[in-house]
């Protein structure tokens, strides 16, 4: 499921 990993990466960066 690396893609998860993916996605709450992008969505910390987003969120910041």
């Amino acid at each position: 499921m690396l893609y998860i990993e993916f996605l709450s990466s992008q969505i910390s960066s987003y969120r910041y």
